[in-house]
């Protein structure tokens, strides 16, 4: 969108109080003013009323009436909810993995523990049962002596005493047992205990590493998603005010520069990316002062944005090319433009349509109305243009063709009977002629014989 009726020094920086027609002339815009500005993007239609003061500029009066675009977008909508999305799947996944690592390392310490406390209980198991045994010996050793000694033998004889010498051995030989049996158990709980202890070292190893991996890949994940929603933001923001210092507006479709009317500079407002999910329909700027009152020698000026550069969604060259003459490159080029109702910027992809319920969505529509009016218009042209080289070509081709057919007849179609008329009768001519020749030498001759 392009405006050439304000000053060509304008620039996105110019004070709104400062703005100048394209003769000098100030607009006298107060701040007491209220601007509106509205704009329509995939048939909807958005709009922001700007308190002017000093310090308000084009460039930031525009910035503040993207606000309702950036809110209310179904777009931006969408991409935020993609962003919450994207961020409720990295958690989720750094939940799981984090889980996952905590179960397998919990797995692993059980294992652990039951393995230690297996052997363990083993090595207890051999060494309570020899104390068991070394403490039954004992008794049987105790018993036999107190009953050798109640049967009045001697310490002497006691311990000469078959019975009892064979329970002493059987509890110096438990005793021995025993002790064999409580330090296998002391060693084999060592190293138990340091064979369990590195296994649930490697498991926290392996669960650590585990951990800082879903860190990583959820850091990664959230970073990407804040870039993506960013990237998304960026494009969806409806459009930018462009002041160049030269006289170029933009590029066409076509890769062609497009210049200002009058190779001048001029303010242009271009939406934020290509293709028809971004364009702007039409944008209008109102100025009321204080009472409500229209200030229409003002929006005059300011309102007359127009169509500069079409939006149009990237594609394949689907144009065709006619032979219309005798020799090669004799062609004729025809391509059409989109013409639905959203490159028209009437409708959304969506299905939402122009809309014209209140007074500022019909104000902004009559804009819309008029670019849209004007693509058809330039397509009609376009199209008329093409029918008359072909009607013209078409005229030329059927004189062509009837100067054919009449050489054509004129070689093949002749009258027999008047052509043998006509052939006799010049060769009467030529033989009358002839004779006459012949009869006038003859004179001659005549002559010459009288003269002799």
């Amino acid at each position: 969108m392009t405006n050439q009726s304000l000053h060509k020094d304008t620039l996105g920086g110019t004070r709104i109080v400062d703005l100048q027609n394209r003769n000098g002339e100030s607009l006298n815009i107060q701040t007491t003013d209220t601007l509106t500005i509205s704009y329509v993007i995939q048939g909807e239609t958005y709009s922001f009323d700007v308190d002017i003061n000093e310090t308000t500029t084009l460039d930031s009066a525009l910035v503040e009436a993207s606000d309702p675009y950036v809110r209310n977008n179904p777009l931006m909508r969408a991409a935020y909810a993609q962003y919450d999305a994207s961020r409720a799947s990295a958690n989720s996944t750094y939940n799981s993995s984090y889980g996952v690592a905590s179960s397998t390392y919990g797995s692993a310490v059980s294992n652990a523990t039951a393995t230690y406390n297996g052997v363990v209980q083993n090595t207890l198991s051999t060494m309570n049962s020899a104390s068991t045994n070394a403490v039954l010996n004992e008794s049987l050793y105790n018993s036999a002596y107190i009953s050798a000694f109640n049967a009045g033998m001697t310490p002497a004889q006691i311990a000469q005493n078959a019975t009892v010498n064979g329970y002493l051995t059987n509890w110096t030989s438990s005793l021995s047992v025993y002790s064999t049996a409580a330090s296998n158990y002391t060693s084999t709980q060592a190293s138990a205990a340091t064979v369990r202890d590195s296994s649930i070292a490697s498991a926290a190893t392996v669960r650590d590493s585990a951990y800082t991996a879903a860190r990583s890949t959820l850091t990664v994940a959230l970073s990407t998603a804040a870039s993506t929603l960013a990237d998304s933001v960026g494009e969806l923001i409806p459009y930018k005010l462009s002041v160049d210092t030269g006289n170029v507006v933009g590029i066409s479709a076509s890769g062609d520069t497009v210049y200002t009317a009058n190779r001048e500079n001029a303010i242009t407002i271009s939406s934020g990316s290509a293709g028809l999910q971004y364009q702007l329909s039409g944008i209008t700027f109102s100025v009321k002062d204080s009472k409500g009152q229209v200030k229409k020698s003002v929006n005059s000026v300011l309102d007359n944005f127009t169509e500069s550069v079409r939006a149009f969604n990237k594609s394949n060259n689907n144009a065709i090319n006619l032979q219309v003459g005798t020799k090669a490159n004799q062609t004729i080029r025809i391509g059409l433009t989109d013409m639905r109702s959203e490159a028209l910027g009437l409708k959304s992809s969506t299905g939402i349509t122009l809309g014209v319920g209140t007074q500022k969505q019909a104000n902004a529509a009559v804009n819309v109305l008029d670019n849209a009016i004007q693509k058809a218009l330039d397509q009609q042209t376009d199209i008329g243009s093409i029918e008359a080289r072909l009607e013209m070509t078409s005229s030329n081709l059927v004189i062509s063709s009837e100067n054919v057919q009449a050489s054509e007849s004129t070689m093949r179609d002749a009258n027999m009977a008047k052509e043998m008329t006509e052939y006799t009768k010049n060769n009467i001519l030529m033989q009358a002629a002839q004779a006459m020749l012949a009869q006038a030498n003859q004179s001659s001759s005549n002559v010459l014989s009288l003269l002799q």
